[in-house]
């Protein structure tokens, strides 16, 4: 019912954009965009064959109505070298996409593996991700995902924008993400002379939850038969060069389990090369995010962050960016904060007045953590990444160490990673060999050879990678793709 309600808004959608379509469009020639990539790797389990394609028609004005929209189609198929002894086709897994597209982005309509933005996607595990500041605000949009994951869901989605004036946009999205699910997105943006940004977003979604089962013979929890989830949301934000406030709100209703709430607020000061950014969320009883998957452990569960990030950046001296995040909880709303995990990290880039100072790093990172109720609470990694030669054409070599150490069971496992390289460029080819030392968790060191290739002219892109074992490994990845536009 949700998926036939969104193909009926979806044509709506296309026919009150038709008009400005058509008078919008230009007459122009066919494009044809094709990408492939074909990749080869080998692990401990077996070994595997992944073929990408990806193909964009745009086709011009033509003595329709309005302009054919540009057509894309994107498929992944997967299957194990194997196959190719045995031929069976039942070993194949296939994932595809297709997009329509509006010539000048009135609107679009998508099915596959997508990429959201906007509320949706910002309310959408608030706590398992970090807290979004102001500069990364989008309006509500879909794209189709160039996905290599071997499970992937297939969505639908379709967006319309439309031009309210010469400073005001009007958009929406409608999304589903399985039979019994829809969310969709309203939102208007106002410009303004100032170069000040008004934008105000409403969501609305809807989820149908199965019924709960039980891991063991006497759960804890009572089982819950099949369930309707609500989730209402709303977006308020003011972005400028010099001050950008936003705040999100959602709420969440799900029979038999209660209402829950989300609250952010998030700010920046200063100009881009100069700015001071912070932000606060908190979730409150049994939370849904807009996937109707549950934020919290218990139903009265309450949890808090705080992020504050300070970037700086000077093209003689470099770049300085330092931010901290810290999580707390409490299990009911008469308790006390405690400590969930705090974070922190630190980045330090060097500017042009010290590019002849080859031994100092062209850049530093710092991070580190502390979980209170692990065993080991702590954990942190430094990463140094040093440059030599020039940037343009002509040959460069680069190094990077990283070192971090984390917390296994009961004692400090520390893990590296050295990787050298170096980098030629001549006119439109580009080539790179290198090696990488590394060893992670418990796993013995390991050592490999990366060779990548790259070459460009006009609108024909090739490149190759090669990734072989050199040291305590047998596993191995190659690639090549080709870009070409007609």
């Amino acid at each position: 019912m949700d998926r036939r309600l969104l193909f009926c808004t979806l044509g709506i959608h296309i026919m009150l954009s038709a008009a400005s379509l058509y008078a919008q469009t230009e007459r122009r020639s066919p494009n044809l965009t094709l990408y492939t990539k074909t990749t080869m790797t080998s692990d401990t389990n077996s070994a595997k064959l992944m073929q990408q394609t990806d193909i964009s028609l745009d086709i011009p004005q033509t003595v329709l109505f309005f302009p054919l929209p540009r057509l894309r189609f994107y498929a992944l198929q997967t299957s194990p070298l194997d196959m190719l002894d045995t031929l069976d086709t039942k070993m194949l897994k296939n994932i595809i996409g297709f997009g329509l597209y509006a010539s000048q982005g009135q609107y679009r309509f998508l099915y596959g593996a997508l990429t959201l933005k906007g509320l949706e996607d910002r309310i959408r595990n608030p706590w398992g991700k970090a807290l979004m500041l102001p500069a990364a605000y989008t309006r509500a949009s879909a794209e189709l995902s160039r996905t290599t994951a071997q499970e992937q869901k297939t969505d639908l989605a379709g967006d319309i924008n439309l031009q309210l004036g010469q400073r005001s946009i009007l958009y929406s999205l409608l999304h589903s993400s399985e039979p019994e699910s829809l969310h969709g997105t309203i939102g208007i943006e106002l410009l303004h002379i100032d170069e000040h940004t008004i934008r105000v977003e409403a969501g609305l979604g809807t989820h149908m939850l199965p019924e709960s089962s039980a891991d063991t013979w006497f759960a804890s929890a009572p089982l819950l038969p099949e369930r309707r989830h609500v989730i209402s949301s709303i977006s308020l934000g003011l972005f400028g060069p010099l001050l950008q406030l936003a705040g999100d709100f959602a709420s969440s209703n799900t029979t038999w389990e209660g209402t829950g709430y989300y609250y952010k607020g998030a700010f920046a000061l200063g100009p881009p090369s100069f700015r001071l950014s912070g932000g606060a969320d908190m979730i409150q009883g049994p939370f849904r995010d807009s996937t109707s998957a549950l934020q919290v452990d218990v139903p009265l569960m309450e949890r808090s962050r705080i992020r504050l990030e300070l970037f700086i950046r000077n093209n003689k001296f470099g770049t300085f960016l330092i931010n901290t995040e810290t999580k707390l909880t409490k299990e009911e709303a008469s308790a006390s904060y405690e400590l969930n995990k705090a974070s922190g990290s630190l980045r330090i880039t060097r500017g042009s007045l010290f590019s002849t100072w080859f031994l100092l790093p062209e850049q530093v990172s710092l991070e580190g953590s502390c979980i209170p109720n692990e065993t080991l609470p702590y954990s942190g990694a430094i990463s140094i990444t040093h440059r030599f030669g020039g940037r343009g054409t002509g040959l460069r070599f680069e190094l990077k160490n990283q070192i971090s150490a984390h917390g296994n069971e009961n004692r400090i496992q520390p893990d590296f990673m050295i990787e050298g390289k170096g980098i030629a460029q001549i006119s439109k080819t580009r080539f790179q060999l290198g090696t990488t030392w590394e060893k992670k968790d418990a796993a013995q060191p390991q050592a490999f050879i990366n060779i990548t290739g790259d070459y460009r002219k006009n609108s024909l892109r090739i490149s190759s990678s090669l990734k072989l074992p050199m040291y305590n490994s047998t596993e191995y990845t190659a690639s090549l793709s080709i870009t070409a536009s007609w």
